[in-house]
């Protein structure tokens, strides 16, 4: 019967080949070794760049989005402080029915416009030289 190794030498010898060529395998990235993620240490990054801005100011309040999220058109980016502007609504709200009492004491005083004067309305019309 022969034996397949004969000696530790030898044992030695094939883990360390073994090993060496695991380590081959490491070094350059190869399978069994290959990441699923590419590094690099030149990278250029490209992308569109859109300039987003309010139509209203005010300070930011929440920004309910995530950092590296797909964004979609519509989607609320930014919520604005809005304390300000409810405040002006109510404000005008209750302003607003003394405006309106007061509505018809205007058109009541106010005359109503003059026609223009005949003379008036043949220079309106003439020809203008040029």
């Amino acid at each position: 019967m022969s034996r397949l190794v004969r000696s530790p030498i030898e044992v030695i010898a094939v883990l360390a080949g073994v090993g060496g060529v695991m380590l081959v395998l490491y070094a350059w990235h190869l399978p069994p070794f290959k990441s699923s993620v590419e590094t690099t240490d030149d990278a250029y990054v490209k992308g569109y760049v859109t300039t987003i801005s309010p139509q209203v100011s005010g300070y930011i309040t929440d920004v309910p989005i995530k950092d590296y999220k797909l964004v979609k058109q519509g989607e609320v980016l930014t919520k604005i402080d809005d304390r300000i502007y409810q405040q002006k609504v109510a404000q005008r709200a209750r302003r607003w029915p003394a405006r309106r009492r007061r509505l018809p004491i205007r058109s009541s005083r106010s005359k109503p416009p003059r026609p223009a004067s005949p003379p008036a309305r043949r220079r309106s019309t003439a020809p203008m030289p040029r």
